[in-house]
């Protein structure tokens, strides 16, 4: 016959458990009560310190930003304005603005331009309350108004919640004393009465159960407890601030149908015209005493660069020296029969006169120029440009034939490119040509066709073709690897971007877009024809929408490091 056992535990141990239980929960309601208040705190500090505020407004011309810190009424506030163009996103400097308050008409803004396109205003609010502004814009080109509505400049407190907390912390502790003195008589009583091992290893699971519940708490509770993994930006949407825009020189186009011609790409490099460069050899074994440019230095055509000082060797030394006293022994019997006919002039012909006159002076001038050209050496620039790095320095010796200086003029550069048998049509044909950086998308349109096809390329059976480039702004650099689009008739609207406005992420083609004064957008594209300035969007933005043009790859980085 099977016999149920019992177990009778001490009083001790009952009531010990039970003080375990009250215990925990006590200990729980202290930690919620700590927590809370270090948020609270953390509150506080906030309402202490309030975050910026911002108000922004916008017409058709003008895009206005105003960034401020709430403050309490009567004290002064300092707010900062950005003004930018609606359409490019460009500073708009220099402008006359003044401000209107309706509900305050007396109330005066000192207004100051701090940086391009950024002015500081300060005021004093007169009172806590919602405020509309009127802004009169004016620039040397165009003025405008913009309203700026509901604007809050007060600095608002928190003050009720704090005395609920309090409350709700105190009937937590008395909670927790009631269940001690429950958990003291209960255990005692529990103590005296027999009861199953079940009952009894549920009891000590219960006793510690508020012990798992408040390290749950601690480790799911959605409060920050430290530093917090780095997650990967998954959204589309980010903020760039207006100060990195102006500084970072972000601008943006209006999407829309624009007329666009297409074209064909040819592969080339740029080499220098034949007036555009120059180099200067050293014409004999010399010593460089004196060097008058600095690589990157401007000079005219004619200017001197250089003095060299010839090294003779035994041979050449004494054929100077023979020429050297030939030349003073025809200068001193020139003087001598001048000096004789001039003695005898009242008896001697005017005609004799004349004649050792001029042979005084030819036999002077071959001294002077022997005397002044038989050591040294001037070099001159043979054109106007800009001097090309080197490493010479003085009282160094130079050989003949040695490369000394390099001028390069790029106001005007050559650009050969590779074209074969099927674009030789397309080039005769085209009505004008565009030559593109291959880095940063600079694109040049003056450009004329010097030259079709005077060789080819033995290595892939390519031909030679020449275009000159007016170069003036110093873009394109010799040697520089750009693309030459051929641009035909037959243009026709539709969606299309200029080229700097397209970059690519893991790929794919993106373009940003402008929601707001702060606010971009991540927009993938599906492209299609290019002109070399121009690429078509078939689909992916809409027209009216701003896109990034300039500054495309620098709002990339942004949006990455986001």
């Amino acid at each position: 016959m099977t016999t149920k056992t019992s177990y009778t535990p001490r009083p001790r141990v009952l009531i010990f458990l039970l003080m375990i239980f009250s215990w925990n929960y006590s200990v729980f309601a202290q930690h919620d009560h700590e927590h809370d208040h270090s948020h609270e705190e953390a509150a506080h500090t906030e309402t202490e310190m309030p975050a910026e505020s911002i108000t922004e407004a916008s017409t058709e011309r003008v895009e206005v930003l105003l960034k401020f810190i709430p403050i309490e009424t009567t004290e002064e506030l300092t707010m900062s304005l950005f003004l930018s163009d609606f359409r490019s996103n460009a500073p708009v400097d220099s402008a006359q603005i003044d401000i209107h308050n309706p509900t305050f008409p007396e109330q005066t803004f000192q207004i100051k331009q701090v940086k391009q396109g950024i002015y500081e205003i300060k005021t004093i609010m007169p009172a806590e309350k919602m405020y509309d502004l009127t802004l009169d814009i004016r620039t040397s080109l165009w003025q405008d108004k913009v309203e700026l509505h509901e604007v809050d400049f007060a600095h608002h407190h928190e003050s009720s919640e704090s005395v609920e907390h309090e409350h709700s912390h105190m009937s937590l502790y008395l909670i927790g004393v009631g269940l001690l003195i429950a958990g003291i008589f209960g255990g005692y009583f529990l103590g005296r009465r027999k009861m199953n091992r079940k009952a009894f290893i549920v009891l000590v699971m219960l006793a510690f159960a508020p012990t798992v519940e408040f390290r749950t708490t601690m480790a799911h509770e959605g409060h920050d407890h430290g530093p917090v993994k780095k997650q990967v930006n998954l959204t589309k949407g980010f903020l760039v601030e207006k100060e990195t825009q102006f500084l970072l020189e972000i601008r943006t186009v209006i999407g829309g149908e624009v007329a666009f011609n297409s074209g064909s790409r040819l592969y080339g490099t740029v080499i220098p015209a034949p007036d555009g460069h120059a180099e200067i050899l050293s014409p004999q074994p010399a010593r460089l005493i004196r060097v008058n440019v600095k690589p990157g230095e401007h000079v005219k055509k004619g200017q001197t660069l250089a003095v060299l000082e010839r090294t003779l060797d035994a041979g050449n030394d004494l054929a100077i020296q023979a020429e050297r006293n030939r030349l003073e022994a025809e200068y001193e019997a020139a003087q001598k029969e001048y000096d004789r006919k001039k003695s005898l002039q009242d008896i001697a012909s005017k005609r004799e006169v004349e004649e050792a006159e001029s042979r005084l002076a030819i036999a002077k001038s071959n001294r002077e120029l022997f005397q002044s050209g038989a050591k040294n050496i001037t070099l001159v620039s043979p054109v106007s440009g800009i001097v090309a790095p080197f490493v010479l320095s003085e009282g160094s010796s130079v050989n003949g034939g040695q490369l000394l200086f390099a001028v390069n003029n790029l106001d005007r550069v050559y650009v050969e490119a590779q074209a074969y048998e099927k674009d030789v049509e397309a080039i005769e044909s085209a009505k004008g040509y565009n030559v593109q950086c291959m880095e940063d998308f600079h694109t040049a349109s003056d450009v004329k066709l010097v030259s079709l096809v005077q060789e080819f390329n033995a290595s892939n059976q390519s031909q030679r073709v020449l275009f000159e480039v007016n170069n003036l702004d110093g873009e394109l650099k010799l040697g520089e690897f750009v693309n030459v689009w051929t641009i035909h008739d037959g243009g026709q609207e539709v969606m299309a971007l200029p080229e700097e406005s397209v970059t690519e992420i893991e790929g794919r083609p993106v373009v940003f877009v402008k929601n707001s004064s702060e606010q971009y957008e991540l927009r993938y594209i599906s492209t299609g024809d290019r002109n070399g300035s121009q690429i078509v969007v078939r689909e992916g933005i809409q027209a009216g929408e701003r896109i990034v043009s300039s500054g495309a790859y620098q709002t990339k980085l942004i949006y990455l490091n986001q």
